[in-house]
């Protein structure tokens, strides 16, 4: 299942102040890239800004988990933000509430 919002943005990611923000498709397909594009953060720059997204799907919510794990202590969500109602959607629908810390 995927959902998508109108951009026409290429796949990218870049370092912020407050962490991470994504630009593009995060998919299947694109997780590859990603990986290798990721920069290093710290732990004060944990937010992950999705607002950008034209396109994120169950690989994606998995990929942005994945960077949790890494990145966060264990008991700590992932602050994710700009999630579009369909994200939203999704991490209802897989049942991640307890994963992400959904931010405006």
């Amino acid at each position: 299942m995927s959902f998508s919002r109108a951009s026409s943005s290429p796949t990218r990611v870049e370092k912020t102040d407050t962490g991470l923000e994504f630009f593009g498709v995060i998919d299947f397909q694109s997780i590859p890239a990603l990986l290798k594009a990721m920069p290093e953060t710290s732990p004060a720059e944990s937010v992950l800004d999705i607002s950008e997204a034209s396109k994120i799907d169950s690989a994606g919510l998995a990929f942005l988990i994945h960077w949790g794990n890494r990145n966060l202590a264990p008991d700590q969500k992932i602050p994710l933000r700009g999630a579009s109602s369909q994200a939203r959607q999704l991490i209802d629908i897989m049942r991640l509430k307890s994963v992400f810390e959904l931010l405006a």
